[in-house]
């Protein structure tokens, strides 16, 4: 019985949104490999950087997993979010590509990976905000004082 809960919490907890991740990210590579392929740069993802996304994801999802951690207070858990993933992007792709890690590039590239996750936390943030808002707007108001004067 122990064995199933520890299968069926890995599996819920990484498999399936690494899975999860892993495919909307490729997708999204290969959409943009076929629209921006032309004549023969062959910008459809190869087997390597399949699995370069594959870890990526991996790592992605364990950084997901720090952001519920409710001890730890919400700018730390950003901060380490933001720096798991963006060393994971840094190493994973930068480093193995066949740019040069030390080049005006690699700032560009880490600028606008910084860029990207700002608005998607921006994004995120607003988001929970008007749900929140909106749940403490349509609670009932109950008192808690004895109406008995």
């Amino acid at each position: 019985m122990k064995i199933k809960n520890t299968f069926n919490n890995l599996l819920t907890k990484i498999i399936y949104p690494t899975s999860l991740y892993f495919t909307v990210i490729l997708l999204i590579l290969y959409i943009g490999g076929a629209a921006l392929d032309h004549g023969n740069t062959n910008m459809i993802p190869t087997l390597s950087t399949v699995c370069l996304v594959l870890a990526f994801s991996f790592i992605l999802n364990i950084a997901n997993l720090i952001l519920t951690v409710k001890k730890l207070h919400i700018s730390l858990r950003v901060a380490i979010h933001y720096v798991l993933t963006a060393v994971s992007f840094f190493v994973l792709f930068i480093n193995s590509s066949d740019y040069e890690p030390s080049s005006g590039f690699t700032i560009v590239l880490m600028l606008s990976y910084t860029a990207v996750y700002a608005l998607i936390c921006i994004i995120i943030a607003a988001v929970r905000s008007a749900k929140k808002r909106k749940k403490t707007e349509s609670s009932e108001y109950k008192s808690i004082y004895d109406k008995r004067i």
